[in-house]
């Protein structure tokens, strides 16, 4: 968008010691403020360090020579406010561009659009501060693909730069005199003189990223700037927390101050992140609101080095010796109350939310309380009943008076206090016992430092979701957080319940979310907005979930952050989380509340398509703690993300909590004879040291995630312990190399967890409009669409039975479901088997290595020259309510499908034109969408059924399990056993002799032990032979080695291969001697006397 020149020629004059520059006396909106830093620190034009007067001081004598700047820094907004500051003195407007790995020329000089079905180019920033004398800011030089910003060499030497609307922008000098020497000739009307005003400025560290151009550093004068010194920062740290005392400030600037001068040392040996200073506003805030809370535990969310970055040891006891000099305290809040303070429509002022937090020593509640206001989302509603501090059910605040307040508990009372809290309350059976056994409980709570117990709405159910103590003071500090208006981070292995907290955070403060999921090749660009074409052909921009938070004062969730391209979510997001502003693809911007509050009156905001962001807008990003042993300047928490968030590690529950979450699972299976939630905790245990020696093992660990999904499977079938654990991994443990595979078998085997005999003489059959496999049952649908329902020729032999019972129980769960195994196993026909006896609708997708996720989501259409959007396959499944069937899904790229894994865990899918799959029932979107296209509920009974090859060799694909596996019941689709497979050829080929099938099965079996020991590449499959006993059927004349050839003639051409592969066979009967071999590799071919006859 091309802004016009709104400069007034009257002028004025700034001065910083002997350097004077002259200024413009009118302001545009252009010219920027520097802004309150969400939580960090701001200084008013008239109270400026000295530090920073020489800054400016510096930076007025390059403009006075009309040299562009570079300036070198720490990570954070010091660079870019340090810019605002100087063109707010000078009244100088800005064209603002953030740099990433996806910046190209199209960012750099015109964009195409299509207006009307013309093609029109659209400067961008740098073109248009060319023209209108603006200041070129360029933030994150070092981030720029090489190559690329060498496209400005041009403009910035010589002031020219040839456009793709072959106007020319040339120098003023140039232009004056050409003007001079020719007048207004109309063909000099392409030729653009650029403003003498205009100005570059470059904000970067080199050393963080790619190295600069040669070239391109020559043309740049550079200055280095450091951090502001404590003594700078603790005046402005007491305007944003004036009852904090002083000394508590100076010691927390203390220790960053000392954490960014090690940071900087020469120590090569050790190397620890670097801290913003400036970043510490929101922990101030904090740290005034709730007195005596931790000092230490408040900073660690501003540096979450310790908790969540890989670092040495000798680093992390160094990181601590720092700490230790902040305040340590037993002090800590839980929340205990979410109210509406004001509502919005009835007040000026903008709807907030009143916290009440309780106050805890030691983790024992006390009777002080501390109130604060937050912002809320629009459907926080004021309650007419008054709220309750605690849960009135027998639930104490006191813990002094909890032990008198068990006496008074019946003897079915004392027992659900024990389910829930996870305590075993086998064996007893009269009061006395029940009590013992809950004293003897509370007094090891109370000895411990365990996090304080849920109190008042902690207490109960959020979204689905029973807190823990170590849940709720995670939820807790959260709202504290978001209180002291800082954005949020979530960090810790998946399947940790990060997406969970997220959802009961929004629950309680009334916010709608609007969900983003971040995958590998997703373009920083996307985070803001993506390019779509509207119904007339024309190009334009649709806003991201991001955006549209940031408007509407929703809660973004920025999902799989970890997989990001590294840089580019701070290149793309800082302007917006530290400035509330940001200027977007399509030249519009973003402009903070305060700044919209400036210039809203008169239509100006409105001329250059602003918008305002939302002061009730907050980000929480949820991502993966970085892989051990890589660097932390390798990894996406970084110290320029950190300033960005305040980070919390979701880390592992206690044991005693894991259980207690099992237990409500299980339901009345958690006290069964052999105690299975037991068992389940006993082999999670097991696993994590196991894993911890051997990395390797990884998959066999128990995530908090398949720990429920295992115990709700219990609900359903009380004593399959086995079949519990096998759906959260089995499907991974069956494929690995046997020495893991065996060392899981034993954990399995010393946990007491062994497979039981399943039922025998499985049949399918419909009693009372359901469908019976054996002992489990499940309601059949009715189709709307009958030929959507698969039907498939399947033999039913006990083996594929078995699995097909295993697989209704997961159905009947609620579980989408993964069937991993070799090829030709009968994963499709198992799918298509149960879709068909259940009459259930199928949708079908098939990925492959080119499938991206807008071809997974959307399907384009064009359509008299509009490129449209049609739903695919998967849109269609889940607004019907159908099962998705996708195949391959091993053969898409890891990212792309983690689609897959956002829809089946969180019910949430955000889609390429703008629309979005949300819950029908549970999320507020989804319930109140009506006819709305925005927001898609999701059908009650959609499923997914995912089918992948096992990973590992001789399979190309990727390994779908590692990323996408624990949200998914898995099934391993294995080989049938003799039995099932004799079975199965007998159908397949009934007029067979007996005997001639027998000596196929055996066959097979040998190749597939010599395949799983690596002697053969190829994993031959029931598929293979079937292929073999078909053939043999329709024409029993052929030789046995003709009729082997069709399987094995692939193996003709590896010598090693063919060996094996013929001592195989000839153990079989097969192939014997010279005549044999030359039959089966095809090698005698044409010597039979064969006549072709025509009638």
């Amino acid at each position: 968008m091309e802004h016009d020149n709104m400069m007034s020629c009257e002028r004025r004059v700034v001065s910083i010691g002997d350097v004077s520059m002259s200024a413009s006396d009118s302001l545009t909106p252009l010219v920027p403020t520097v802004p309150p830093r969400r939580g960090g620190l701001h200084r008013e034009g008239g109270d400026l360090p000295s530090s920073e007067l020489a800054t400016l001081r510096w930076m007025m004598q390059k403009a006075l020579l009309r040299q562009d700047m570079f300036l070198l820094g720490p990570p954070g907004p010091l660079l870019r406010h340090t810019v605002f500051r100087f063109c707010e003195l000078l009244r100088r407007e800005v064209e603002y561009v953030g740099i990433t790995q996806d910046t190209g020329e199209a960012d750099l000089k015109q964009r195409c659009e299509i207006c009307s079905g013309s093609v029109k180019y659209v400067d961008q920033a740098p073109v248009r501060a060319a023209i209108h004398g603006r200041v070129l800011v360029l933030e994150g030089i070092e981030k720029a693909e090489r190559n690329v910003l060498p496209l400005l060499n041009n403009l910035l030497e010589n002031r020219e730069m040839s456009l793709e609307d072959r106007r020319f922008l040339l120098a003023p000098e140039r232009a004056k005199q050409l003007r001079a020497q020719f007048g207004s000739h109309k063909e000099f009307s392409q030729l653009v003189p650029v403003h003498e005003d205009f100005l570059v400025v470059a904000l970067g560290m080199p050393e963080r990223g790619n190295p600069l151009d040669p070239p391109l550093r020559s043309r740049f004068a550079a200055l280095q700037l450091r951090s502001s010194p404590p003594s700078e920062l603790v005046g402005s740290l007491a305007q944003l927390a004036p009852s904090l005392p002083t000394s508590s400030m100076e010691r927390l600037l203390a220790a960053a101050a000392t954490l960014q001068d090690i940071a900087e040392g020469d120590m090569d040996s050790l190397k620890i992140p670097g801290l913003d200073i400036a970043s510490l506003g929101c922990a101030v805030r904090v740290l005034e609101a709730f007195p005596g809370t931790d000092m230490q535990s408040v900073f660690k969310r501003v540096y979450p080095a310790t908790e969540l970055l890989p670092l040495q040891e000798q680093e992390v006891a160094l990181i601590k010796k720092v700490l230790a000099e902040l305040q340590s305290s037993s002090v800590s809040y839980s929340l205990e109350d979410v109210s509406l303070a004001r509502d919005g429509e009835e007040s000026e002022k903008l709807p907030a939310a009143r916290l009440r937090f309780r106050k805890s020593v030691s983790g024992r509640h006390t009777d002080n309380v501390v109130e604060t206001l937050a912002a809320c989302g629009p459907f926080l509603r004021a309650s007419e009943d008054k709220p309750e501090s605690v849960n009135r059910e027998k639930d104490i605040v006191n813990e002094e008076g909890e032990a008198q307040q068990l006496r008074a508990l019946s003897a079915k009372e004392l027992r659900t206090w024990l389910s829930v809290r996870g305590v075993s309350h086998t064996g007893c059976f009269e009061k006395a016992e029940f009590l013992a056994r809950a004293q003897d409980h509370l007094k090891q709570v109370q000895g411990s430092n365990q996090a304080p117990r849920p109190v008042g709405i902690l207490s109960r159910p959020l979204e689905g979701l029973v807190l823990t103590p170590s849940q709720a003071s995670l939820l807790s500090d959260l709202m504290a957080d978001h209180a002291a208006g800082a954005d949020l981070a979530l960090v810790g292995e998946k399947g940790s319940g990060k997406s969970a907290i997220v959802r009961a955070f929004a629950a309680l403060l009334g916010y709608r979310t609007r969900s983003l999921f971040c995958y590998r090749d997703m373009s920083s660009r996307d985070l803001l907005q993506r390019r779509m074409t509207d119904p007339l052909g024309n190009t334009e921009w649709r806003d991201s979930p991001i955006v549209e938070a940031a408007i509407c004062g929703d809660l973004a969730i920025l999902d799989g952050v970890h997989r990001l391209a590294k840089g580019s979510l701070y290149a793309t997001l800082a302007p917006l989380l530290l400035d509330r502003a940001c200027a977007l693809p399509d030249g519009t911007l973003l402009c903070s509340p305060r700044f919209w509050e400036k210039w809203s009156e008169g239509g100006s905001l409105a001329a250059l398509g602003a918008r305002q962001v939302h002061p009730a807008f907050r980000l929480i990003v949820c991502g993966e703690t970085p892989e051990s042993g890589a660097r932390p300047s390798r990894g996406w928490i970084d110290e320029e993300v950190g300033t960005l968030f305040h980070f919390h590690s979701v880390a592992a529950l206690p044991s005693h909590e894991q259980r207690s979450l099992a237990v409500l699972c299980a339901g009345p299976a958690a006290e069964a004879k052999d105690k299975p939630v037991d068992k389940l905790l006993a082999y999670g245990q097991a696993a994590k040291a196991a894993v911890s020696k051997d990395a390797d093992l990884r998959p066999l660990q128990l995530s908090l995630r398949a720990l429920l999904r295992a115990s709700r499977h219990l609900c359903l079938r009380q004593e399959d312990v086995a079949g519990a654990i096998g759906r959260a991994f089995s499907a991974r443990l069956t494929f690995l190399p046997s020495s893991q595979r065996q060392l899981g078998e034993k954990l399995l085997a010393e946990a007491g967890i062994r497979s039981s005999p399943g039922e025998t003489n499985i049949r399918s059959s419909e009693v009372s409009g359901e469908l019976q496999l054996g002992s489990v049952r499940c309601q059949l649908r009715t189709p709307n669409r009958p030929e959507l329902v698969p039907q498939v020729h399947f033999v039913e032999t006990p083996a594929h039975m078995t699995l097909l019972q295993s697989m209704l129980v997961s159905w009947i769960a609620g579980q989408h479901l993964l069937l991993v195994g070799n090829q030709g196993v009968g994963k499709n026909k198992l799918a298509d088997q149960l879709l068909g006896l259940l009459r259930c609708e199928r949708e079908y997708v098939q990925l492959h290595r080119d499938t991206t996720v807008q071809s997974l989501t959307l399907s384009p259409t064009l359509e008299a020259g509009v490129v449209g959007w049609q739903d695919s396959a998967l849109i269609r499944a889940a607004r019907a309510g159908r099962c998705l069937v996708v195949d391959e899904a091993d053969k898409a790229p890891l990212e792309v499908v983690c689609v897959l894994k956002a829809l089946a865990e969180d019910g949430e899918l955000s889609l390429p034109d703008g629309r979005a799959l949300v819950r029908s029932r549970s999320d507020s979107r989804g319930a109140s969408a009506g006819d709305s296209e925005e927001f898609l509920p999701i059908a009650d009974g959609f499923r997914m059924i995912v089918l992948a090859n096992r990973p590992g060799f001789p399979f190309l694909g990727n390994d779908f399990y590692r990323v996408c596996g624990d949200v998914f019941d898995c099934h391993a689709v294995e080989y049938l056993d003799k039995e099932s497979e004799l079975e199965l050829l007998r159908q397949t080929a009934p007029l067979v002799p007996q005997e001639k099938l027998a000596a196929l099965s055996d066959l097979f079996l040998d190749l597939r032990k010599d395949s799983d020991a690596g002697q053969l590449s190829y994993p031959y499959s029931t598929r293979d032979l079937l292929k073999l006993a078909a053939h043999a059927q329709h024409f029993p004349g052929d030789s046995a080695e003709e009729l082997a050839a069709n399987v094995f003639g692939f193996d003709a051409y590896e010598k090693d291969q063919r060996d094996r592969l013929l001592k195989a066979l000839r153990r079989h009967g097969f192939a014997k001697g010279k005549a044999g071999e030359a039959e089966l590799f095809g090698e005698s071919r044409g010597r039979k006397h064969l006549r072709l006859v025509r009638r």
